[in-house]
């Protein structure tokens, strides 16, 4: 409104000092008010105009805006009292605004922690994303071409992060015109595989469709690398036989070969061989890697062809010149803020060290901590559990354990492992044993009337033991079931105060266990096939073994720390 006042200002003054001059200088005194006013259109044409949003602050909660759970308003804000949060993979909002045809435009926001902002005009998506520990702004350039509508949203990238204060403006200089996009094929500058049967990971970038890489089994991967990050907008594959079979996959991204994050997770079509587009999201790395589960023939996974599409990238979205660390784990200070526990509830106690009462579900899990058996030191959690602590009515050993609820965290979960694919990837610290020397830090439970604890993944080693080698062991129903009472051993270099990265999967009524390598290979480590347990979920965390009728001892204790935590069905 103040630039539309000082224009008309300007125009009233020269229409004025025309009329002024008129008699004695005509000619020259109207080409001079012609000029004026060609240049006050031009002032008013690359004027920035505030677009109108509704409830922009979050102030009166989502009014305006539709949510998708796990989000949350929080009380974290930018301005104000209230704040956008979103807690977990699938958790957005957004909101459709009129906007102008054939102009450009800036959509900006205040946001903190893991974030990702984007707006959609005619299905074409421009976004941004990053990391950043305080609060920032950021902005999304896009023309709007022919369209007459926009869907501004906030979405989740890769953990807990808040949004503030958007706004949607034209550009400064208020173009007509698209800008140039240098967004085109990205080259590939290396390629790696977990493993081929002759058929190697170069042929799928060589533009020939006729050749192929080929892995056969579960969890082979075909691996790329841009030489520097970039802003990945389209990819295509091309499957062998993909006109006869649908294969499982899933793409994973990041900036270094150890710290890769699924960005896509589904099946082809199974009604091509050509490149097909996979529906990816904007993403951001330097590594790309296709993961293969086998096809609905076999567990072959084969690729013809690949290419991806995108810009120059930054680092995930964030400022080079930022001197916040772009892979800030930590946007807060509890446990839940580093492992993102929207789906997930905690069973751990109430009162005091020498005086606890167990609780099946501790309340408001998003600001809970407790140095005695539940915390953190901003990048590992730690679940503490001791002695003689009372535990659920179904188990007389005591516990700090997450147990999995489903997505929006409002209920259990129960899944059926007879048919899809159920699976938790977790990196996982067995930090002390208690005097046992038992101790179990994943598990798959079952229904308790059949299977109880379908599977436990468990260390054992010496009394009270922190540090050196111990002996990782499967048990559960999965060895009951071939009259094992005593567990299976699992052969590796396993030791306390190392963290392992292991993924639990079952699937189709198999159960299997992977390692997975700092390079992102996974090995199976141990498998039984054929259990139709159909009322599970996962847990994670520390269940003491044998420590029934222990008396009450803080000296005696398990300690297990965890990183990362991922369900996925």
């Amino acid at each position: 409104m103040n630039n539309q006042l000082i224009l008309i200002g300007k125009k009233f003054s020269n229409v004025i000092m025309g009329t002024m001059l008129f008699a004695g200088a005509m000619s020259c005194t109207n080409n001079q008010q012609e000029v004026s006013i060609e240049e006050d259109a031009a002032q008013s044409s690359n004027a920035r105009t505030v677009v109108g949003l509704t409830n922009s602050s979050f102030e009166s909660s989502w009014s305006g805006w539709n949510d998708v759970d796990p989000s949350a308003v929080s009380g974290d804000a930018n301005t104000g009292s209230k704040a956008a949060k979103i807690t977990g993979a699938g958790g957005e909002f957004s909101q459709d605004v009129a906007i102008s045809s054939n102009t450009d435009y800036e959509l900006s926001a205040y946001v903190k922690g893991s974030w990702r902002i984007s707006a959609t005009v005619n299905g074409t998506r421009k976004s941004r994303s990053g990391n950043t520990s305080d609060w920032k702004l950021e902005t999304v350039s896009f023309n709007s071409g022919s369209g007459s509508t926009v869907t501004i949203k906030g979405e989740y990238n890769s953990g807990e992060g808040r949004y503030d204060d958007f706004e949607l403006a034209t550009a400064d200089n208020g173009g007509t015109t698209p800008p140039p996009s240098n967004e085109g094929p990205l080259s590939v500058s290396g390629v790696a595989s977990s493993s081929d049967d002759g058929n190697v990971a170069s042929n799928t970038i060589d533009g020939n469709i006729g050749t192929r890489w080929s892995a056969n089994g579960n969890g082979q991967w075909v691996r790329y690398d841009f030489g520097s990050v970039k802003n990945v907008s389209s990819v295509k594959i091309a499957w062998f036989k993909g006109d006869q079979r649908s294969s499982t996959f899933e793409i994973l991204a990041g900036d270094a070969t150890n710290d890769l994050s699924v960005v896509y997770s589904g099946v082809a079509s199974g009604s091509t061989v050509e490149l097909e587009d996979v529906n990816v999201s904007t993403f951001s790395g330097r590594y790309v890697q296709i993961v293969g589960y086998g096809n609905t023939s076999n567990s072959w996974n084969s690729i013809t062809e690949v290419e991806f599409a995108g810009t120059d990238g930054d680092g995930n979205g964030v400022d080079p010149t930022d001197p916040v660390d772009p892979v800030d784990p930590t946007p807060g200070g509890y446990p839940y803020d580093v492992l993102g526990l929207q789906n997930w509830k905690l069973n751990a106690f109430s009162g005091s060290l020498n005086n606890p009462t167990f609780v099946d579900q501790i309340p408001n899990l998003d600001t809970y901590e407790n140095d005695n058996w539940f915390y953190t030191d901003g990048s590992k959690v730690f679940f503490k559990c001791y002695a003689g602590y009372p535990t659920s009515s179904g188990s007389g050993n005591p516990r700090t354990e997450l147990r999995e609820l489903t997505a929006n965290g409002s209920s259990n979960i129960y899944w059926d492992g007879g048919s899809g694919t159920n699976r938790m990837e977790w990196k996982v610290t067995v930090n002390q044993l208690p005097s046992s020397g038992k101790l179990c830090f994943g598990q798959i439970h079952g229904p308790s009337n059949s299977y109880d604890d379908v599977i436990r993944v468990q260390f054992e080693g010496n009394p009270n033991q922190s540090s050196g080698s111990a002996r990782m062991k499967i048990m559960g129903w999965v060895t009951e079931e071939n009259g094992d009472k005593s567990g299976d051993f699992i052969d590796g270099n396993w030791a306390l105060d190392q963290e392992m990265h292991l993924e639990l999967i079952f699937e189709n009524s198999n159960v299997v266990l992977y390692s997975i390598s700092s390079s992102g290979s996974r090995t199976e480590i141990y498998r039984f096939n054929g259990c139709n347990s159909d009322s599970n979920y996962f847990k994670a965390g520390n269940y003491m073994q044998s420590m029934k009728g222990k008396s009450l001892d803080t000296s005696d204790y398990g300690l297990v720390s965890i990183s990362y935590l991922k369900v996925k069905h």
